[in-house]
């Protein structure tokens, strides 16, 4: 007895078709059979006849429960390879998603080396206009109203590249912050 309910808590719950399947038939099958037994029993026909009609229906009532077994066992089958389906599907899924994200994050990575050389490259530019902005001051203190205009275009240039360095740094913290979401995100799926 305890075998029996141990086999059903485990069972799973889609073959619940087989079992009604098979239930269904064999009521028809029963019906089939009664109404062979009453009309043997009760029909005006001769006992030729109703041996006939008692085969008929007996073969009939075999005929439903047997289809009806046979269903049953089909259910259980389409049961058990859904579930193989499923789990391999799943895996395969978890590979192509994991495949996927790695390329993305490598793609991020290259996309944020390539901003911190873009960055090193206007660093260095703001550096040598810093240079030129000093080295004409100095040369140009005795002239001051032509002074005032270099220093103030070299000031403009100089605003000019720290805006470039300043969306190139932004640029760079988004694609980091990209990056450690997708590793973590990478890790998440992978587990």
């Amino acid at each position: 007895m305890k075998k029996a309910f141990m086999y059903r808590a485990v069972e799973p719950a889609r073959s619940d078709g087989g079992r009604a399947t098979q239930s269904t038939a064999s009521l028809l099958a029963a019906l089939c059979f009664l109404l062979g037994i009453a009309f043997a029993a009760f029909a005006p026909v001769s006992p030729e006849g109703r041996f006939l009609v008692f085969c008929f229906a007996f073969a009939v009532a075999i005929g439903f429960y047997m289809g009806g077994h046979v269903l049953c066992q089909a259910f259980k089958l389409s049961d058990k390879l859904s579930g193989i389906i499923e789990a391999r599907c799943a895996k395969l899924l978890t590979h192509f998603a994991s495949e996927r994200l790695n390329r993305h994050v490598k793609n991020l990575q290259t996309r944020l080396n390539e901003s911190e050389l873009e960055l090193k490259h206007l660093r260095s530019e703001i550096e040598i206009a810093d240079k030129a902005a000093a080295n004409l001051r100095s040369a140009l203190t005795g002239i001051h109203g032509s002074a005032h205009a270099t220093t103030q275009n070299l000031e403009a240039e100089k605003a000019r590249l720290q805006a470039a360095l300043d969306r190139a740094n932004g640029e760079r913290v988004r694609l980091a912050y990209d990056l450690a979401n997708m590793k973590r995100q990478a890790g998440y799926s992978i587990q």
